[in-house]
């Protein structure tokens, strides 16, 4: 075995995984785990962070000394708008609040009202209105509806940096953290909006710097080097920017499922469009829709209605035919992509014909908001979870048939981008078309 190898944890709401590579970044071990949720004050259901932080110590150590793989550097790639508040003494003060949680957003509204028009706001934020999904927002709640706790906030952390300093010891705010739609960022201004100082949130944030920095550290007897932490989209996004050889389109998929237009200048069909900081303090365009949620959502509705396990659903053969009567008929109604909480339509007569149409109609509505029209030729590469179902990919191909849609031979682009992101010679030198194979999905 080589004698450089790179963990990273890889943190996202539902799976959290380690990914081990080797020096050649390829793949030596991986494991992945769900976690049980916990409740924050309001009974909303959170993240148990002394749980995560639990597992995460408990892997590391059996990594090095039982399994004896010789971890030499270490990160982590985490969901983003997730916000850990330490006190002086670095006590986690509060929960770690869900980001779908609601809360009467009346102190929102004034925000607007405070700094200006919500439109141009958004538009300088690269993030539009979402609650508890703009972190910002959470940080300012807590000042208005709990002052008390609010001052005994010494340092709040996005996840991703929590956890580096759980290991390495040092608290710094990164780019990819930060500009994740979070309402913090002036995309205009390209530093802090001026609304977080104002509100007196900009003390509590450390120093920001790149996310491909490092430190090393001495974990027990052993010499790691731990990087800063990166927010998983963006880490995503690395791998695919360093072996393009044409314009492309990244989705990247889980929970959420994020569209990246790199090449931003050639796509501007879209109206008030996210933008995400790169660790580069680049910034790159994008849309995001929580299909990952709705679809699970649906295949339990499903599973539900027929009385079959939802694992059994992916088994179900793939009938392309079936495909050519989609685009007359819809039948679901959406919860979280259209917040209509009305019961399903029920015409639908099989398994088969669901887990076909559910797939269809959750393309057609990610294809409707990336503005593409359905006869444009264009480079798709698909990275996460979707990337293992037939029905979805099959349905995308159809609603975008001159487009050519291509995988990796294994779903890894967040955890690699996480580690290349440690070693600059490494990530100009690395190959990842000939290190991880592009495979074009074809329908046909």
């Amino acid at each position: 075995m080589t004698n450089r190898c790179t963990a990273i944890f890889d943190i996202g709401k539902t799976n959290k995984k380690l990914v081990v590579f080797d020096h050649k970044y390829q793949l030596v071990h991986q494991e992945k785990i769900q976690l049980a949720q916990g409740h924050d004050e309001d009974g909303f259901e959170c993240e148990q962070i002394d749980l995560l932080e639990h597992w995460i110590f408990e892997t590391l150590d059996r990594l090095l000394i039982e399994l004896k793989i010789p971890i030499t550097h270490l990160n982590f790639s985490t969901y983003g708008a997730s916000l850990i508040h330490l006190s002086e003494k670095d006590e986690v003060l509060t929960p770690l609040y869900n980001y779908l949680k609601s809360v009467d957003e009346g102190y929102i509204e004034q925000w607007y009202a405070d700094y200006g028009n919500g439109l141009n706001l958004d538009e300088s934020l690269g993030s539009p209105r979402a609650g508890f999904l703009n972190s910002g927002m959470q940080l300012l709640w807590l000042s208005k509806t709990k002052p008390e706790l609010f001052e005994r906030i010494r340092w709040s952390l996005h996840l991703p940096q929590y956890l580096s300093f759980l290991i390495h010891g040092f608290k710094y705010a990164e780019y990819s953290s930060v500009g994740c739609h979070t309402a913090l960022w002036d995309y205009r201004a390209r530093d802090y909006h001026y609304w977080v100082e104002k509100e007196k949130l900009l003390s509590k944030f450390p120093p920001l710097i790149n996310g491909s920095n490092s430190f090393k550290v001495q974990y027990e007897n052993y010499e790691l080097q731990v990087g800063t932490g990166i927010h998983d989209s963006s880490a995503s996004l690395l791998p695919y920017i360093q072996c393009a050889h044409e314009k492309f389109i990244l989705i990247s998929t889980g929970t959420w499922v994020v569209v990246f237009f790199p090449f931003e200048d050639d796509h501007q069909m879209i109206e008030h469009p996210l933008k995400y900081l790169q660790v580069d303090s680049n910034e790159t365009q994008a849309i995001r829709l929580l299909i990952g949620k709705e679809y699970e959502y649906q295949l339990e509705k499903i599973s539900q209605k027929f009385e079959v396990e939802t694992s059994a659903l992916h088994e179900l053969p793939l009938e392309k035919s079936r495909f050519e009567q989609m685009h007359t008929n819809t039948y679901f109604e959406f919860k979280h992509l259209d917040n209509n909480t009305d019961k399903d339509k029920v015409e639908l007569s099989s398994p088969i014909q669901a887990i076909h149409q559910l797939n269809f109609e959750l393309c057609e509505k990610l294809v409707q908001a990336m503005k593409i029209e359905p006869n444009s030729n264009m480079t798709i590469y698909i990275e996460g979870g979707l990337t293992k179902n037939k029905f979805f990919l099959t349905s995308l191909q159809k609603c975008l048939p001159k487009a050519k849609i291509f995988t990796a031979s294994q779903a890894l682009g967040t955890a690699l981008g996480a580690a290349l992101v440690l070693d600059e010679s490494s990530r100009i030198n690395f190959d990842f078309r000939a290190n991880y194979k592009l495979i074009e999905y074809l329908n046909d």
